[in-house]
């Protein structure tokens, strides 16, 4: 799904592993969001908060999360 966001995380730590190279450690608090396009960059960078749309959360059933991904992200596979 080139070209877009798919989840917002917590980073909690950045480790060092080359001269140009990191690793990323995530937490717990990620999740997954509506996608929406946006252009990437090579490092950190924020977007806007209006288009962050959290709308499936932990209580859903199987069923409502496979409804879910197959609404917002099927279509945006290439």
């Amino acid at each position: 799904m080139p070209g877009h966001a798919l989840c917002v995380v917590q980073i909690v730590d950045v480790i060092q592993l080359g001269p140009k190279s990191y690793e990323w450690k995530f937490g717990q608090d990620g999740y997954y969001i509506r996608p929406f396009q946006v252009k990437g960059r090579q490092h950190l960078f924020n977007v806007d908060d209006d288009l962050i749309i959290k709308d499936n959360g932990d209580d859903e059933t199987t069923e409502e999360s496979e409804a879910w991904i197959k609404r917002y992200w099927d279509p945006l596979y290439v």
